[in-house]
């Protein structure tokens, strides 16, 4: 929430809970990072630099482990915004109708083979119990 008011007072709207689950951090290392998603290149700039303003000032809120000491929060790089990569539908939505093309056309040549009336063979004449007058034979 606090984010979310610096980020309005900088003058970018933002529905309320908007910022639920953007967030991610790493802190595995002795250098935390913090990673931010959203649809908009400009406004996620001053989310970030938002989120960097409010772990500056009111970091004793959220390194709780610390016992109310302020934490030192230095900035080692500027917030770099990076495009998010396409949705995995976009990536394999043409492969997977690709896929799902052929096999409906394997399965609909199999149901026409299936269906079909014609006599190919003199096991098929002989099963309905018709008499064979003549065949072609093989060479």
């Amino acid at each position: 929430d606090e984010v979310a008011t610096a980020v309005m007072a900088q003058g970018v709207e933002i529905p309320p809970g908007a910022l639920y689950g953007r967030f991610s951090s790493d802190n595995e290392r002795s250098v935390g990072q913090v990673g931010i998603g959203w649809n908009d290149a400009a406004a996620l700039d001053v989310i970030a630099k938002a989120a960097i303003e409010v772990l500056q000032t009111r970091n004793a809120v959220y390194f709780a482990q610390l016992g109310g000491t302020p934490a030192t929060v230095t900035i080692l790089d500027e917030p770099r915004i990076n495009p998010a990569p396409p949705p995995l539908t976009d990536r394999f939505g043409p492969l997977i109708r690709i896929g799902l093309g052929l096999v409906a056309g394997v399965a609909l040549a199999l149901l026409a083979h299936a269906l079909d009336p014609a006599l190919r063979r003199r096991e098929d004449v002989e099963a309905l119990g018709l008499p064979v007058i003549s065949s072609i034979p093989k060479q």
